[in-house]
């Protein structure tokens, strides 16, 4: 695989203890199964990595259901990697210790960019950045603003920090 070429995830997004299928933020549809049953099948049908999102942690703006991805992170064979409500380094080193991968910055990477340039240095390889946009511009807080940062732009500078990775959502069209 090239640098550069896109890679898929499995993913598996949750809130109060339940998988939810529609992640618009304001409107949620909960679907079967637990958080802790869920991703046992995906990670033996051959995924190379399991993308998990905190969507309560998204919202608050801090991590809700650590215990559950921390279970969620044990019971896989594949490495994990979570977002929603990242915005402080004790919260990386929380999930760095419970045997998550890669964590993935979104809404602090946008508001305290000198944030982002410090986990790559502190964490290299392990830090993701999360690009959610509509429109060209870049989405935070849980998808409830846009920011003025394009996605080009927040793209480049994020490749120039030393991030592992970019996870890119299109919520106009995935929201």
């Amino acid at each position: 695989r090239e640098k550069g070429d896109p890679r898929y995830f499995p993913h598996l997004e949750g809130r109060a203890h339940r998988d939810v299928g529609d992640r618009d933020a304001g409107q949620r549809a909960e679907h079967g199964g637990t958080r802790r049953e869920a991703p046992d099948g995906r990670a033996d049908e051959g995924a190379e990595r399991l993308h998990v999102v905190d969507l309560d942690g998204a919202i608050k703006g801090q991590p809700v259901n650590l215990k559950v991805v921390e279970q969620i992170a044990e019971a896989v064979k594949i490495p994990v990697q979570i977002g929603g409500g990242v915005r402080d380094e004790e919260t990386v080193q929380r999930y760095l210790n419970a045997g998550v991968a890669y964590i993935i910055i979104g809404t602090k990477a946008v508001n305290a960019p000198h944030f982002l340039r410090d986990l790559c240095l502190e964490y290299p390889r392990h830090i993701i950045v999360g690009i959610d946009a509509k429109d060209g511009r870049v989405a935070i807080d849980g998808w409830s603003k846009l920011s003025a940062h394009g996605v080009i732009d927040m793209a480049k500078q994020c490749e120039h920090d030393g991030v592992e990775a970019i996870v890119y959502t299109d919520i106009g069209r995935d929201g």
